[in-house]
């Protein structure tokens, strides 16, 4: 038999997969207990779990999961925790490295969802791009007062200052007004022409040559085929939230390591995403962080399913998709429930 107490991340995140795979082919799982973000340990922050299994393939024994809410009695008797709120996984709960720990309502909840269309990689040709990463940020990302002093000692500085939003700043249907700005020198620039940001980047000179993110040339970014992408309407989202926080720009904003952005103009596919029935689907299956965010990363983003629906569906849902973001987001309930029950219903839920 093994037991241990261990951090969660491994049996939902990428790097667990082997893991997952070997114990899903060699061993009975006999009880996962998660207790989340709860302090455990006090003087440890850590996202606790208990796990035990036996080394043997067994017919016949049934493996429970237990979400563990609280850290009043009966804790810390977990045995009895287990038998008030664990729930029996069903048979195929564990397939190689895709473990579906939740019971056999949602399982079946996913797997209808999963048949209800593609998955968003297919259905965006895998066009999930990373921020840009500078390997210095403090040279390359300023605020509104250093733009315009930039800007004011070389009015070309204008051209290569572009406007940068955070993670933070990525909120449902739109962007917060954006305080932060990019200093934008992408490789090939003649930065002969911008005197004004060259003396501003060579005050780092050292550090900007010691960087493994750089370009030809120390102030230059480090080489990226989709740079072209950021100017064109994309959605843009976090890599950490604890909500739907899917955005649609059409500034030409820059987003860091923070977020990741689909470089297409779809109403529809926003409305989805922003829906109350996948963010249930990315609580099943992303990374749980300290304080309940999800790490939106996209081994998890990639599998979404997006639903087949017709034109009419499609264009009923992305005019309630126009009004949420003309309102960017402000009193936005009615429609939002609104498109949740289309969402739930080209599901099939």
């Amino acid at each position: 038999m093994l037991s241990f107490i261990s951090s969660n991340k491994w049996f939902r995140a990428k790097y667990g997969d082997k893991l997952k795979k070997y114990i899903a082919d060699t061993c009975q799982v006999y009880s996962i207990t998660d207790f989340g973000d709860l302090p455990v340990f006090k003087s440890a922050a850590v996202l606790v779990m208990i796990f035990v299994a036996q080394n043997k393939k067994t017919d016949g024994i049934l493996s429970t999961f237990t979400q563990v809410k609280s850290l009043k009695s009966p804790y810390p008797d977990v045995k009895q925790i287990i038998l008030n709120s664990g729930h029996i996984l069903p048979s195929d709960a564990f397939k190689g490295a895709n473990w579906t720990l939740t019971n056999a309502t949602s399982a079946n909840r996913l797997r209808k969802m999963e048949k209800a269309g593609l998955p968003l990689n297919q259905y965006i040709n895998g066009k999930i791009y990373y921020g840009v990463k500078t390997g210095f940020n403090k040279a390359f990302l300023i605020d509104g007062q250093k733009r315009a002093e930039l800007i004011a000692k070389d009015s070309k500085s204008a051209e290569i200052i572009k406007p940068l939003a955070v993670g933070d700043d990525i909120r449902k249907w739109h962007l917060e007004s954006t305080k932060r700005w990019l200093v934008f020198t992408h490789i090939g620039i003649n930065i002969k022409l911008y005197p004004a940001i060259f003396s501003h980047l060579k005050q780092w000179q050292i550090e900007l040559e010691k960087r493994y993110d750089k370009g030809n040339h120390w102030w230059e970014l480090r080489s990226c085929d989709y740079y072209a992408a950021f100017d064109k309407p994309k959605i843009m989202y976090p890599v950490i939230a604890k909500e739907s926080r899917f955005a649609f720009d059409t500034t030409g904003a820059l987003t860091n390591d923070k977020g990741f952005i689909i470089p297409v103009s779809d109403l529809y596919l926003i409305g989805v995403l922003n829906s109350s029935v996948v963010w249930e689907y990315l609580q099943s299956q992303c990374s749980e962080l300290l304080g309940k965010s999800l790490e939106l990363r996209s081994i998890y983003m990639n599998k979404i399913p997006i639903p087949n629906a017709l034109t009419t569906d499609r264009q009923a849902i992305s005019k309630l998709v126009q009004k949420c973001l003309d309102a960017k987001g402000v009193e936005c309930e009615a429609w939002e429930k609104e498109i949740d029950e289309r969402v739930a219903a080209l599901y099939g839920l």
